[in-house]
């Protein structure tokens, strides 16, 4: 599990970031991309719901291995927020920069979940 306490502060982060100009992906309007940076802010309530399952723990360890895509899911979209508002709103687009920045210096390390 390296990394994924680091992940889950800077989607949260991030977000707030976001969330402050109210241009956070499916705050608004429903997001097609299913919204991983928000899927990502809320993963420790997620993994503590799971982990109360008990054993064997299928549904925590599914979302524990699933942190890396999730995480590369959300610097891709605040990517594409980035370029979104480059022209019509830079100070937006400074803004989902910030975020992106934030996402991309927590990279996950290993996930040994097994």
């Amino acid at each position: 599990l390296d990394g994924v306490k680091g992940v889950i502060a800077a989607a949260r982060r991030a977000k707030r970031v976001l969330d402050e100009a109210r241009i956070t992906p499916g705050a608004q309007v429903p997001d097609p991309a299913g919204a991983p940076l928000t899927r990502l802010a809320t993963l420790g309530t997620a993994l503590s719901a799971f982990a109360a399952d008990g054993p064997p723990y299928a549904r925590f360890a599914a979302a524990a291995a699933n942190v890396t895509a999730a995480h590369a899911a959300a610097v891709a979209q605040l990517g594409g927020l980035v370029q979104k508002y480059t022209a019509a709103r830079p100070d937006r687009a400074a803004r989902a920069d910030f975020a992106r920045q934030i996402m991309a210096a927590a990279a996950p390390g290993r996930m040994d979940v097994g």
